[in-house]
């Protein structure tokens, strides 16, 4: 039988906080394991929406009867709602194994568990409410129902307010208090309260009936905050939570309206020429009654101007109105030199320009008021654009052209000039050209003068301007003068020597500046030279002859290098004959027993290097060399070299004797033959010889090296028997423990004699000394230049103090007497006269010596030398110039601001210090440190002395400020001047920074700039100018600037790729977008001068509807870019379009003077529209023009052989082809490259 089941409940509808048990009866037990369980999470409660009425828990199974289950169901909360109990039980199984019959079974549920609060009308609707004026002088009630549903068991209660603002309406009059009560000074508005299971209940506004009120006067009563006594949720649904009531009279109104505002328009009446296009310069204001209402107001009153009348002087043709704000705006570009008022009438006009307010209220009553607005003359001063910082490099010579001044376009004559301040004396300028020059006696020259300043001066007719200009000398690595012994010669197998000195200007003062690198080393030898003396050494290959050479590197102090060629001429020598063979022989003593006893016996061979071994060459004993101090006897064949030594009999021990070999050249070599007699039965010592002594030169960097020879009767054959059993004293000695070549390097600065002892090992183990005598010639050391060590100048090298007892030093030979003269020799301030100071050099060869204090050098230049003496031997430096000065500058420009520019405030220079100094040396400005003044919101230039109010915005928020200038000499005396400033000092405005910006930028301050961010875009302007734009985002995500004044200096940088420029004009500004972004630019400006607009890759569009572009440039960056300018747009005065790379689409509907296009030098095929060729008024000059290039005019097609035909030029169009251009076919039909320009959608003008 199949399983079923039936859903039973103890209730089938609860109420807030009421809990219910449901009885779940299985017709058959249940399997209960792990794959097959019955819980609380396989029962739900839910609406046919899906929406959950509550949850199950505590699921018990009955214990007389396993068929039936119980779980406690608890309702949501905040809920009016029912539905179905769910059991989604998929895996259970029965115990007879059968299945679910009624799986879907249900049980039906309700829940309340919220209370609702409703307000509606005496009809039971929510609808507004219509009440006339009434006549009587009772109240007029008007009746209201607030009613509550759900669960209504507890006490529960709702506030109702009348209310009468903006939020109910903008357009009809708003009730007050008085339409209430006569005696009432506020809205009604009060509570209701409900009883326990009270549905309902009603309240009464009673309107006031003994006045009269304006027509369509609104309020609203409306319901919030309910609540129950007993916590659980309340609700007030939105749609019947108010209801608005309208009170209506027919009374007429027939007063007038009273214009409040003035009849002067500007700032007292008066603006200056070339401003206050498209700005307010006037805002109408007015009041209202009538017959009911006594009390004026400005509510329902709009604007407008009086029709234009030239013979009443009203000019209201060039004026507009806002007819709810009543701001009136120019709509042209005031011009004092050309008026538009009275119609233009050159007669008449005089830059008095009026109009006539007119203010209509509700009821049509008007009033007039005539307005006046007078344009004031400026006068136009030139504007340098070039930079303030240029530099050349050092020893380029003069005179040289160094700076080009350039301008703005200046309609009026002007003379440029040099003020005479800074390093004027140092220049001349053109005076109608502004190039500026150096003076033919002024070369650049880094060491001596690194920086100048200047001033150029403008003069123009209408006013004066100036430009401070920096210019910098670089430093150029400047080659080393090198002399000294550059050659040298030498003999075969002989060392030379030499000595080179150098000078640079950049300085050799590290005491490490010549080397030989590897690749410089010479091809047939060695060489070494002293990294501070420059001395010299090269030893020649062995047996090389001719000539050779390696290259010096000096290096100075900058890390500039030097090289120097040194060439060594190497003289050919005779060569001695090379003896080998058989140089040693053992045997056994003689016994005298001539059966035993055997001589010792070998065989010499003979080489030569300069191959003059010939038959006349012959072998000898050499004489006095026989072995008789033994005993022994020696022997050896003339022609073959054999040899033959016989012992004394009974002799044990080493013996020698000498043989020698002469060649055809007559050089001989002699050899000694080592003999060894060994007696097993004893330890004999070894014979040794070869080199056991050597000489050198002190500080040579080439070792002294030999050879020994050694033979044992004990035998030396385990190829370790040299070794250093005693080391050098003053060097360093090793040996190699089988050849036997030593090698000895002295310690720096040595010479004299030295040895070391070598040990001679047997197979035996017994031992045998030799010492090995080295002698050093000795060369006095040069003495460094003294070092000035109190040095009080800006570096350690300017050799410039304010001690009048200075102290040096150098360096010397270790132990040398050091004599220091300084000598006054051309100093102004003294006769000739010389100090001595007199030390000795320590251990390390470091002297230091001080003049005593009871000698005090006066202010002057003075000479120093430093002589140095050893074993009679003398060295005397090179001079060091040092400067004595102890006098402080003198600061002279007082203790208040010198005056600066007051129109930009932050980077302008407010105070200039100045200071004389006995020293024709530059000075330096700083501020004094940690001072606790105002320094940090403040900059000073090190030179100049001039000081400028930095970026740092805390110091904009004070009244006063002060800080303490430091004017500090080469020598580093120093003197004060404290400067006290005022914020009319700095030129900081007291006004609050006013930039309006939308939802989404976030505004903020830096230095004298205002940054407006947004993920869109960055916008960056002058403080000065936040009041004359407003910045916007529109909907498609794009920037929008609405221009209400000349805005100057705007960079905008824009990560949208939708800009929209409109309103008045933008000036000296750029507008870029990001990388990567495909940029849709709209301007309907009126004026666009000296901007920038930077496009990047991509299909970017860019339309100026209308406005003039003066002196600006549009770069549309590469990709496929389309560019309009509309038929009320002006191009004029060299602005530049730059298609760049791509093919590329200009169309022009407006007028053209002086305009250049430059089609980019990339081949593509670039077009360009002109709707009619009288609108080149001008010249128009095309660049880079190539052959798939076209030009369309009139509807005319031109190409490239076209605009050749017709010499380049097409009436004021002037054509510039590209160098060089493909040969590609012009046949190409490219409409589809052709894309309309259209307005872009969604931008939110203002």
């Amino acid at each position: 039988m199949a399983l079923t089941l039936e859903i039973t409940s103890s209730a089938s509808e609860l109420l807030n906080g009421e809990t219910a048990t449901f009885t779940f009866n299985f017709s058959e037990e249940l399997v209960l394991n792990e794959t097959s369980a019955f819980t609380s999470s396989d029962i739900s409660a839910k609406t046919d929406d899906d929406i959950s009425l509550g949850n199950f828990t505590d699921l018990q199974q009955s214990e007389a009867d396993p068929t039936i289950y119980t779980a406690t169901f608890t309702p949501a909360e905040n809920l009016i709602a029912s539905g179905n109990v769910f059991i989604a039980f998929n895996s259970v199984r029965t115990v007879s194994g059968e299945g679910w019959e009624n799986r879907d079974a249900l049980a039906p549920v309700s829940i309340i568990t919220k209370t609702i609060y409703t307000l509606s009308n005496s009809e039971g609707t929510s609808d507004a409410i219509t009440l006339e004026e009434g006549t009587e002088d009772s109240a007029n009630p008007i009746t209201f129902k607030i009613s509550r549903s759900g669960d209504t068991r507890a006490a529960g209660s709702v506030n109702w307010n009348v209310i009468a603002d903006d939020s109910v309406s903008t357009t009809v009059a708003l009730a007050d208090a008085s339409d209430f009560s006569p005696e009432a000074t506020q809205l009604p508005g009060g509570v209701v309260n409900f009883t326990e299971n009270q549905t309902d209940e009603t309240i009464v506004v009673n309107i006031s009936q003994d006045k009269t009120y304006e027509s369509n006067e609104i309020f609203r009563l409306a319901l919030s905050e309910a609540s129950t006594t007993s916590g659980s949720p309340s609700e007030i649904p939105a749609e019947q939570s108010s209801i608005d009531v309208t009170l209506t009279t027919d009374d007429p109104d027939s007063i007038d309206p009273v214009i409040t505002s003035g009849d002067e328009a500007g700032e007292d009446g008066f603006i200056q020429e070339n401003s206050h296009h498209n700005e307010i310069v006037y805002r109408a204001t007015a009041t209202d009654t009538s017959d009911q209402i006594l009390t004026p107001s400005s509510a329902n009153i709009t604007f407008s101007l009086k029709e234009e009348d030239f013979n009443a002087q009203n000019d209201s043709e060039l004026f507009s109105i806002d007819e709810l704000t009543g701001d009136v705006r120019l709509t042209f570009d005031p011009d004092f030199e050309n008026p538009k008022d009275a119609g233009s009438n050159p007669d008449i006009a005089d830059n008095i320009y009026g109009f006539v307010v007119v203010a209509t209220d509700q009821a049509g009553n008007t009033a007039e008021k005539r307005v006046s607005l007078e344009v004031q003359d400026i006068q136009l001063a030139p504007i340098a654009t070039s930079p303030s910082r240029v530099s050349i490099n050092e020893n380029t010579g003069a005179p040289q052209p160094i700076y080009t001044t350039q301008i703005e376009d200046y309609p009026y004559p002007m003379m440029y000039g040099l003020k005479n301040v800074n390093d004027s004396e140092s220049f001349t300028i053109d005076v109608s050209t502004g190039i500026v020059s150096l003076k033919p006696t002024e070369f650049p020259d880094y060491e001596t003068k690194n920086s100048y300043n200047f001033t150029v001066t403008l003069s123009g007719e209408e006013g004066n301007s100036e430009k401070a200009v920096a210019l910098t000398i670089n430093n150029v690595d400047e080659a080393a003068a090198i002399t000294g012994n550059l050659t040298a010669s030498t003999d075969e197998d002989t060392s030379v020597t030499g000595k080179i000195s150098a000078t640079d200007p950049e300085g050799l003062s590290d005491g490490s500046y010549f080397s030989i690198a590897t690749n410089n080393s010479p091809d047939n030898g060695t060489a070494s030279i002293n990294r501070e003396s420059g001395s010299w050494v090269y030893s020649p290959s062995a047996n090389f002859h001719g000539s050779d050479d390696f290259t010096v590197t000096v290096t100075d102090d900058g890390g500039g290098t030097t090289s120097q060629l040194i060439s060594i001429s190497i003289n050919s020598t005779p060569d001695a004959p090379v003896i080998s063979g058989d140089l040693s022989g053992t045997g056994l003593p003689f016994i005298g027993d001539p059966e035993k006893d055997q001589s010792i016996r070998g065989t010499i061979e003979v080489t030569d290097p300069d191959n003059r071994i010939g038959t006349s060459s012959s072998f000898k004993l050499v004489e006095g060399s026989s072995p008789t101090s033994t005993g022994g006897a020696a022997a050896i064949s003339e022609e073959t070299g054999y040899w033959s030594y016989f012992p004394k009999e009974d002799y044990r021990g080493p013996d020698t004797f000498a043989v020698q070999i002469t060649d055809a050249t007559g050089s001989t070599t002699e050899q000694t033959i080592l003999i060894g007699v060994d007696d097993p039965a004893t330890n004999e010592s070894a014979a040794i010889g070869g080199d056991i002594s050597g000489q050198g030169e002190e500080d040579s960097t080439t070792p002294i090296t030999g050879t020994l020879t050694a033979l044992d009767v004990e035998g030396l054959t385990d190829e370790s028997i040299f070794s250093i059993s005693r080391a050098a004293s003053f060097g360093d000695a090793s040996i190699d423990a089988s050849t036997g070549t030593w090698s000895y390097s002295p310690k720096a600065n040595f010479s004299g004699t030295d040895s070391f002892t070598v040990s001679v090992t047997d197979d035996q183990g017994g031992t045998t000394d030799q010492s090995i005598s080295i002698t050093i010639g000795g060369m006095i050391d040069p003495v460094s230049t003294p070092n000035l060590t109190n040095d009080s100048g800006r570096s350690s090298t300017d050799n410039i103090t304010n001690a009048t007892n200075p102290s040096f030093n150098g360096t010397a030979d270790s132990g040398a007497d050091v004599e220091v003269r300084i000598t006054t020799t051309g100093n102004p301030n003294a006769f000739t006269s010389t100090f001595s100071l007199v030390g000795v050099a320590n251990s390390l060869g470091v002297w230091n010596l001080t003049l005593d204090d009871d000698v005090a050098l006066t202010d002057g230049t003075y000479s120093v030398t430093a002589t140095s003496t050893i074993d009679g031997e003398a060295a005397t430096s090179d001079p060091l110039t040092i400067t004595v000065d102890t006098t402080s500058p003198v600061i002279t420009s007082g203790a208040t601001p010198t005056g600066g520019d007051d129109t930009a405030v932050v980077q302008s220079i407010i105070y200039k210090a100045v200071a004389n100094d006995a020293s024709p040396l530059p000075l330096k400005f700083s501020f004094k440190p940690d001072n606790n003044d105002d320094a940090a919101g403040f900059t000073i230039n090190p030179d100049s002395g001039d000081i400028r109010l930095n970026s740092q915005q805390p110091i904009l928020v004070k009244t006063a400020y002060a800080v303490t200038v430091v004017a500090t000499d080469a020598a580093g005396n120093a003197s004060e001047q404290p400067i006290a400033m005022t914020r009319d000092d700095l030129g900081l405005s007291n006004e609050a920074i006013n930039l309006e910006t939308s939802s989404g930028f976030e505004k903020s301050q830096s230095g004298d700039r205002i940054l407006a961010q947004a993920t869109r875009g960055d916008v960056s302007i002058p403080s000065s100018q936040t009041g004359k734009l407003r910045v916007l985002e529109s909907a498609d995500d794009g920037i929008e600037i609405d221009l209400t004044d000349t805005l100057i200096d705007l960079d905008l940088t824009s990560r949208s790729a939708n800009v929209v420029f409109g309103g008045r004009q933008l000036k000296s500004s750029t507008v870029r977008f990001e990388e990567g972004l495909t940029a849709d630019l709209v301007s309907d400006a009126e004026s666009i001068e000296t901007t920038t607009f930077k496009m990047t890759e991509g299909k970017d569009t860019a339309m100026f509807n209308s406005g003039v572009i003066k002196k600006s440039t549009i770069e549309a960056g590469g990709g496929k870019d389309d560019i309009l300018i509309g038929e009320d747009a002006t191009l004029t005065n060299k602005t530049m379009i730059d298609l760049g790379s791509g093919k590329d689409k200009l169309t022009i509907e407006g007028e053209v003077k002086k305009a250049k296009i430059d089609l980019g030098d990339d081949s593509k095929r670039d077009k360009v529209f002109i709707d009619s060729l009288d609108l080149v008024t001008k010249r128009l000059v095309i660049k880079s023009f190539g052959k798939k290039d076209k030009l369309v005019i009139d509807g005319e097609t031109y190409y490239k052989s076209d605009i050749e035909d017709e010499d380049r030029r097409i009436g004021k169009i002037r054509i510039q082809f590209l160098d060089t251009t493909t040969n590609e076919s012009i046949d190409d039909n490219d409409s589809d490259d052709i894309s309309i320009v259209v307005a872009s959608n969604g931008f939110d003008f203002l």
